[in-house]
Parts: structure tokens; C-alpha cells; sequence
């Protein structure tokens, strides 16, 4: 059975917010759901802005997390009890596909794992068909999931 992803409105709103922040409208910005993960469920818990950590760098068409920063961000799930939900960043026009480095630079290689790209650096609201929604694979391999499978993944709850 896939899981689903349960994010709360808030969560949700705050991930849109901050990747638009830190983006400015001129760079890309990425972030990632941390939480806790089951067969059945994994739930959000907090958004983690990749922007904040040490030595990252931000361009028009790039987004690069160095080492230091992936040490670190592991650091933080750890002290936490946290687990990688997915990975969201931004693409600066709407083309929502996974660049070629997105697919080889994954924050994780987790089969499973779940990319978001958000059109536009994030400064529009947003509807699950404007976004890029990706399943890693595995082996360098991903796949972007139709809208009507999104729908049922991820699911953005009140609390």
C-alpha cells in the first residue's frame, strides 16, 4: 500500500509562505516536510527551510545544498526524532519537472521519497495541479504523479 501524506492547512500555508520569502521572486528556494513515517501515514510536523542552513546557495535557475548543510539538517531531524516526508523547492516559470540535477541530487535516495515543485518561486497561490508532484523511484529513476493520484497523497487537513 503507498502512503498518504497528511499535512495540516497551516503546515501547508507556512511551506508556501516561506518558500516565496526566501525566494524573493528571484532565486529558487527549497525546504522539506519533516515528520513521522508508517506503512499507512506519514504526517508533517514541521517545515525545514534548507535556505536557513549553512553554505547554501541560491540562483535564478539553481538551488545548491552543500554538505555541510545536509549534515546538519540530518543534526536537526535527529534531535528532533524526525524523518524526511519530502522534498519542495521552487522553479522560476511554470515548468514543474524535475531538472536533471533535481533527479541525480535528491535530500535523500529514498525510494518513495516525494518531490514538490512549486511554479513561479512560490509567489502565487498554489492548487495541487500547478505543481510538479514526483515519486522517486529509485535507481536515479522517478516518476511525476496526475493530479488524480496526488489527490489522494497528499492530504491537507485542518486541525
Amino acid at each position: 500500500m503507498v502512503p498518504i501524506i497528511r499535512i495540516s492547512t497551516n503546515l501547508w500555508n507556512e511551506t508556501i509562505k516561506g518558500l516565496a520569502e526566501h525566494s524573493q521572486g528571484l532565486r529558487e528556494s527549497g525546504c522539506i516536510w519533516a515528520g513521522k513515517r508508517n506503512e499507512l501515514t506519514w504526517t508533517v510536523k514541521e517545515v525545514l527551510f534548507l535556505d536557513d542552513l549553512p553554505g547554501v546557495r541560491r540562483q535564478h535557475l539553481y538551488h545548491r545544498t552543500p554538505r555541510i548543510a545536509i549534515n546538519k539538517l540530518f543534526e536537526l531531524l535527529r534531535e528532533k526524532d524526525l524523518q524526511i516526508i519530502a522534498d519542495l523547492h521552487t522553479h522560476p516559470t511554470d515548468w514543474v519537472e524535475l531538472s536533471d540535477t533535481d533527479k541525480l541530487h535528491p535530500i535523500e535516495y529514498r525510494i518513495g521519497l516525494i518531490a514538490v515543485i512549486f511554479p513561479y518561486f512560490a509567489q502565487m497561490k498554489h492548487k495541487f495541479n500547478d505543481l510538479g508532484v514526483h515519486e522517486y523511484l529509485g535507481n536515479g529513476e522517478w516518476q511525476r504523479l496526475p493530479l488524480s493520484e496526488v489527490n489522494k497523497r497528499i492530504i491537507i487537513e485542518e486541525v
